[in-house]
């Protein structure tokens, strides 16, 4: 073809529009980050395709016949594959365990499966794939973290926080998520001070950065005004918290009993509702909000939340407290 100069030129347009299509992907010369993708070889092969329907358009009539069979076997394959993939990229999860199957180096592969199967709430899973993405090579800071969110949320709160410490030790710029992170395993570990240690650790830009993450600061400060009893803090922070997005049933439980210290009642006792409509599997608080029915002197109210903590927790019976409550239930 390039011999001839009736086809030199069309040769010559469909090499060139390829090569200067794809010319900024092949990283000939290295210039930045390296990103390896199908798609940038979508408009590129548009040069091919060209040359190959040049090509039919100058073959003889009898071989165009065969030609366009084997063109027509070629777009059935192809069409057949592209129906798999387009079920695999419907999933992250099984996306991300493509690209490792076939980048096994590929630090984000990990990261990307361990957060989908902390999605699923398979956190055995995700760990495994967090540690294996731990000892490749090249690995992200990130991945350190989130091998602690998969340790927090499995309860090995010790082994949690030492990879949130790695995060924040090999990294080159601040890392706010990590000391985040670090506070909630602090609070799940029932350690104030230590909560209140990563929460002094960011500044109000970091947190105003990220909603999430100033609303978990803000749980976060909740919980340490109610463990120092400052009462006032935590219906502040709460409130700050509640208007972030909706509270989870211990929230609620936590605002009841600040209410109940500052002598609001009847707001402990809309909390306390308003946590059980949200876990009504809790036999705690169907006991605290029957003594609390009591000081209101609510006595039906009291019988019956008595009676369905006796249902969901009968093994609590001979506990001093709960006989307490049933004796002042039954009016003795």
């Amino acid at each position: 073809a390039w011999r001839c100069k009736k086809h030199r030129r069309a040769l010559l347009f469909g090499l060139g529009f390829y090569l200067i299509a794809i010319s900024p992907t092949l990283q000939v010369v290295p210039v930045g980050t390296i990103i390896a993708a199908d798609r940038y070889a979508y408009l590129p092969c548009a040069g091919l395709y060209f040359l190959l329907a040049y090509g039919y358009g100058q073959a003889p009539a009898k071989a165009k016949r065969w030609l366009a069979a084997v063109a027509l076997c070629a777009a059935c394959a192809f069409s057949y594959r592209t129906c798999g993939l387009t079920r695999m990229w419907g999933s992250r999860l099984a996306l991300s365990e493509q690209l490792l199957s076939a980048y096994p180096d590929y630090s984000d592969g990990y990261l990307q499966a361990a957060e989908e199967y902390c999605l699923a709430e398979d956190y055995p899973r995700a760990l495994g794939y967090a540690l294996r993405g731990t000892r490749i090579k090249h690995k992200a800071i990130t991945i350190f973290m989130q091998a602690g969110v998969c340790l927090a949320y499995l309860k090995q709160h010790d082994r949690a926080l030492r990879y949130l410490n790695v995060a924040i030790a090999i990294g080159t710029k601040r890392n706010p998520e990590a000391w985040m992170a670090k506070a909630q395993v602090f609070m799940a570990m029932q350690q104030p001070d230590s909560v209140a240690a990563c929460l002094g650790q960011l500044s109000d830009a970091e947190l105003e950065q990220d909603t999430t993450r100033a609303f978990r600061a803000t749980i976060c400060e909740a919980y340490v005004a109610l463990e120092r009893d400052d009462y006032a803090a935590v219906l502040r922070e709460l409130g700050k918290a509640e208007a972030r997005q909706p509270l989870q049933a211990a929230w609620y439980e936590w605002r009841s009993l600040a209410k109940y210290d500052l002598g609001d009642r009847e707001g402990a006792l809309r909390d306390l509702s308003a946590a059980l409509q949200l876990n009504p599997g809790e036999a705690n608080l169907y006991f605290n909000r029957a003594a609390m029915y009591l000081e209101l002197r609510r006595l039906p109210e009291a019988r019956q939340d008595y009676q369905r903590l006796l249902e969901l927790a009968p093994q609590e019976r001979e506990l001093p407290d709960v006989q307490a409550l049933g004796r002042q239930v039954a009016g003795d």
